[in-house]
């Protein structure tokens, strides 16, 4: 299957603060095949470039490579491992974690649509208002004032920047006086 995306690529992009999750950590938990989970991941044209090999010594604790694989990466990969390869005991968890997951993934995705949907009902709004008020005389000379404070307010950080490099000019010729 050919993709267009680039997505080792786009692995290399994710933030060092994002550290990659051990896949050998996972398959250990839910007792499933560690090299064949890999093989998997490295099949896959999209999970493969959320798969990286690091060390990792606080968990293993040696300094051996292991596949890793992004955050993001996890959440598809976990939410594609069918539940009926894992032992009868584990099952009911493992669907209890991917239910969460998923209920933590669209809460979150939806909790996002509701606030852009109410920024852009106010910068509807703001428009709007700005229409109707760019059509009174004191509207816009409250506008043109503010830009005009703006202006001077400029025009005085940049005198006192030249005072203040001026002043310190003469204190220290003053220092080397007084020596």
């Amino acid at each position: 299957m050919e993709t267009d995306l680039d997505f080792t690529t786009y692995r290399k992009t994710i933030p060092s603060i994002y550290k990659p999750i051990p896949v050998e950590l996972l398959c250990n938990l839910l007792e499933i095949n560690t090299e064949r989970q890999i093989r998997n991941l490295s099949d896959d044209p999209i999970l493969i470039g959320f798969v990286c090999q690091e060390s990792n010594y606080p968990v293993f604790g040696d300094n051996r490579q292991r596949t890793h694989i992004s955050k993001e990466g996890f959440i598809i990969w976990v939410l594609g491992l069918d539940y009926k390869m894992l032992k009868e005991e584990k099952q009911k968890l493992f669907l209890a974690y991917k239910s969460n997951l998923l209920k933590y993934f669209f809460e979150n995705t939806l909790e996002r649509e509701n606030i852009i949907m109410e920024k852009v009902t106010k910068d509807v709004r703001i428009k709007q208002l700005e229409e109707i008020l760019n059509e009174n005389e004191n509207y816009l000379e409250l506008m043109e004032l503010r830009a005009s404070i703006a202006r001077i307010g400029k025009m005085l950080k940049s005198i006192d920047t030249s005072m203040t490099s001026q002043l310190s000019l003469f204190s220290s010729f003053e220092t080397k006086k007084l020596e």
